[in-house]
């Protein structure tokens, strides 16, 4: 049993390790740069001011897009519950439903 749970740990390890290299990978990919996190790779910078903005300003837009994502949904949610609402037969149908749950307990 303990060699077996050593070979098993021994295993994850590589899965981790695996894991980590594609998260490296990934986090690159999506902030647009070149190389891994802890490899520099050697180019003439010129020495005047660097621009960090656009970086930011891609994570920024990641970020709206998703909240505008969100609050359309919500939106989309909150019409179909008002739709719901108007209808008289929805609203026969939900009661009847409460009925039978609250019979139900």
């Amino acid at each position: 049993a303990y060699f077996r749970g050593h070979q098993v740990r021994k295993h994850y390890r590589k899965i981790l390790w695996s894991v980590g290299i594609l998260e490296k990978a990934i986090l690159r990919w999506r902030l647009k740069r070149k190389g891994l996190r802890g490899l520099q790779m050697d180019t003439d910078m010129p020495s005047g001011p660097t621009e960090p903005a656009p970086e930011s300003d891609n994570i920024e837009d990641f970020f709206r897009i998703g909240r505008q994502h969100a609050e359309e949904r919500i939106e989309r949610s909150v019409v179909r519950v008002q739709a719901m609402y108007r209808s008289y037969r929805a609203r026969a149908d939900y009661r009847r439903m409460k009925q039978c749950h609250n019979e139900a307990q």
